[in-house]
């Protein structure tokens, strides 16, 4: 594992909080950064998976994977407004293309569901 950052909080109402025993407990959905245990690799993660919260069955599921990337730090987390959809977490990843160049990728989180909003080189 290379990195990982929390894309948002979701409440589980089967799970009670510690603070607060009468509240739902918020769990973490994160973005992980992964790259395979060897040195001098020309990029910095070569895959990521996205893990949301699955409030009825109370764990993690794998909600998206990439893989066979060649990625390179840094990768940043936020929220954008959708319209319709509302605010959701979004992530950007810096990757090379075939040519060498590095190209910003925007994804968004709706749900357990991960899309590419845009390709930007």
């Amino acid at each position: 594992m290379t990195a990982f950052f929390v894309l948002t909080e979701v409440a589980d109402s089967g799970e009670k909080g510690k603070d607060d025993p009468g509240l739902p407990k918020k769990v973490p959905e994160y973005l992980v950064l992964f790259t395979e245990p060897k040195d001098g690799q020309p990029f910095d993660f070569n895959q990521i998976r996205v893990f949301t919260w699955n409030a009825r069955h109370h764990r993690y599921e794998t909600a998206y994977r990439e893989r066979k990337l060649d990625g390179v730090l840094p990768a940043s987390v936020g929220h954008e407004d959708f319209g319709k959809e509302g605010t959701l977490p979004t992530f950007i990843l810096h990757v090379r293309d075939k040519e060498g160049t590095v190209v910003e990728r925007k994804y968004k989180l709706n749900g357990p569901i991960v899309r590419l909003i845009k390709s930007v080189s």
